[in-house]
């Protein structure tokens, strides 16, 4: 009686987790050793099947999580039920939300929310130079008569949008952000938590973006 091959014994312990030795030792009772290493040879192409199922349902259940992830990060609808308010913001301006905008528009936000962010920071500049020192982000700077002496924040830009058209030259900042002023007792003298903010911007006689006005819910 000829013997398979030990290298089908070898696949044939891999898939039914034994040692080499333990599947040599299997007893076949009375049955042919060709139906038997047939069987065998079935089992192995039923586990391979299933292994290759298995990966092709995972491979696909990735690329559903990946689209997600980036169907989310472009557009972010839940924004828009943070920042909904219709009595104070248009419904174009709360539609801006529904896109995160084009990238180079999300690069020149970028310059506005670094502008923004060192307002934020600013504990020691005088309340008369604020305005002058930051325009329409003074608003955001605790100054020197806060009596602050250390200050967090965090502001997210969430939107960018600034029109090129005759249709609309304007442009749409969408941010979030909250900020916590503490005096030397560590006693909270000021802040805000988790404030949505519409930044307007036009462009100057010279062709340069600059900010109009700032809408936050009263």
């Amino acid at each position: 009686m000829c013997l398979p091959e030990v290298s089908r014994f070898e696949d044939i312990a891999k898939v039914l987790e034994l040692n080499l030795i333990e599947v040599m030792q299997c007893k076949l009772g009375d049955a042919p050793m060709k139906e038997f290493e047939g069987v065998l040879v079935d089992t192995i192409s039923i586990a391979e099947s299933q292994n290759k199922h298995k990966i092709c349902k995972s491979f696909i259940l990735l690329i559903l999580v990946l689209i997600l992830c980036l169907g989310v990060h472009f557009f972010p609808i839940y924004h828009i039920f943070q920042a909904w308010s219709p009595s104070y913001f248009t419904t174009g301006e709360i539609s801006k939300l529904a896109y995160v905008g084009k990238h180079e528009d999300l690069n020149r936000a970028r310059l506005f929310v670094a502008q923004a962010d060192k307002a934020f920071s600013d504990l020691d500049t005088p309340e008369k130079q604020i305005e002058k020192k930051y325009g329409l982000f003074s608003r955001y700077a605790p100054g020197a008569e806060a009596g602050g002496f250390s200050e967090t924040h965090s502001l997210k830009l969430w939107s960018a949008h600034f029109g090129d058209s005759a249709t609309d030259s304007y442009g749409y900042v969408w941010v979030y952000y909250s900020n916590e002023v503490k005096n030397d007792k560590n006693e909270v003298v000021q802040g805000s938590n988790k404030i949505p903010a519409l930044w307007l911007f036009e462009k100057n006689k010279n062709g340069v973006w600059e900010i109009i006005d700032i809408k936050e819910h009263p």
